[in-house]
């Protein structure tokens, strides 16, 4: 993953329980796997997804997500679904996964106490067929026009500003 982005500035958590996996100026990113088949323990709260296409994503990392990084200035969520069971992986950007048709259970840890999951259907998100291109690309698609990062006026339509 850390090597399909390429950035110097690239800042590696993966090994943290408190942070989003990677983070970079304008943007943060958190990885989840899906690794084995899901049973009916989990299908029956998702009737209308297929078992192959239906994601269990903890709580607590959507909530983290959420709260947002404790880094200053305006930064982009993404979460990278990977499906090793299909070999598929899809990207969702934060506000997609807030807004994405959802179920949401407790499961019982091995503490006793209820850990929250979110069950989505992978196929309301994008799909990168070629994850070590798709992913930049898509990031790149996602922040390629920022008119608020220029200094100069902004035109609407065809019209002109004149000059004081």
């Amino acid at each position: 993953m850390k090597q399909w982005l390429a950035s110097p500035r690239l800042v590696d958590n993966l090994d943290s329980f408190d942070h989003l996996d990677l983070w970079m100026p304008g943007l943060v990113i958190e990885v989840k796997s899906k690794l084995q088949p899901l049973g009916p323990r989990w299908t029956m709260h998702r009737p209308d997804v297929p078992e192959a296409d239906l994601f269990v994503l903890d709580e607590l990392s959507f909530r983290k997500g959420m709260a947002g990084p404790s880094t200053p200035g305006f930064l982009l969520t993404y979460y990278v679904l990977e499906d090793r069971v299909t070999g598929r992986w899809f990207l969702a950007r934060l506000d997609e996964l807030a807004v994405a048709p959802k179920a949401r259970l407790d499961r019982l840890g091995s503490s006793g106490g209820a850990k929250g999951k979110l069950l989505f259907n992978l196929s309301d998100f994008r799909q990168l067929a070629n994850p070590a291109v798709d992913l930049r690309a898509s990031i790149a698609g996602d922040t390629a026009t920022r008119p608020w990062d220029g200094s100069g006026c902004l035109l609407l339509g065809s019209g002109t500003v004149p000059t004081v």
